[in-house]
């Protein structure tokens, strides 16, 4: 029992791609469920919710091909069963296998001869044509601002290098023509390592001011900004 519990600390972790497909099915109700991954317990409350939400959603969709939508449902069932016991057992590539199973039917693949046997068809109609533009626009502004984020995450490396190789403040001011005042700012943020972290999980600009404020941090960043940089 005491090896499976140490196997299950290496299996069961922190995991970024685990909240971005639980969001993806989930929304925001999924939001903070990376640290999930590391709670079995958690994780398959979570994984359950969306394979429920799976299921209704194959049931309103696939009206016209009987086949495709009871093959589809009997692999949702079958990945309900494998996370239920995803604790007691190693069953990942079982998991695995039925998730490759479960995309191979929506594009077309059937009948385990490698062959395509339907034509998918895809569409929006005109009010979600809308709404994706306007995340695609909301995302650009994502993307200005992680722009930004990294701006200030090389100009803190750069001071906190500086600082290690014994630089006076305002000589590193002088080099990275700032104010002292800015200086002493970065050198005495707690949030750019932890924004350093955050952007290594691959986060966006949203979660990860998001994550700031839960953990207390924004206003330690917005001092980052605040200053003539």
């Amino acid at each position: 029992m005491k090896e499976m519990s140490e196997l299950n600390r290496y299996r069961f972790r922190h995991s970024h791609n685990f909240e971005m497909g639980m969001r993806q099915i989930l929304g925001d109700k999924a939001y903070h469920t990376s640290d999930y991954a590391a709670i079995p317990k958690e994780s398959k409350k979570v994984m359950l919710k969306a394979t429920k939400k799976l299921s209704k959603r194959i049931d309103e969709i696939i009206t016209m091909d009987e086949r495709l939508r009871e093959r589809l449902l009997s692999d949702i069932e079958s990945l309900e069963k494998e996370i239920r016991s995803i604790d007691k057992s190693c069953n990942e590539m079982d998991i695995i296998g039925i998730f490759f199973s479960i995309l191979s039917r929506l594009l077309g693949y059937d009948w385990i001869d490698g062959e395509i046997h339907r034509t998918p068809v895809y569409f929006q109609t005109r009010a979600q044509e809308r709404l994706n533009y306007q995340y695609g626009k909301t995302w650009e502004r994502g993307e200005e601002e992680l722009q930004k984020i990294d701006l200030i995450l090389e100009r803190y490396g750069f001071v906190k290098l500086l600082k290690e190789k014994g630089r006076e403040i305002n000589e590193i001011a002088r080099v990275l023509n700032i104010s002292d005042y800015a200086v002493r700012q970065i050198l005495k943020s707690h949030a750019s390592e932890r924004i350093k972290e955050l952007r290594n999980q691959g986060l966006n600009a949203t979660e990860i001011y998001c994550n700031l404020r839960d953990e207390g941090l924004y206003d330690d960043w917005m001092n980052l900004l605040t200053p003539p940089l």
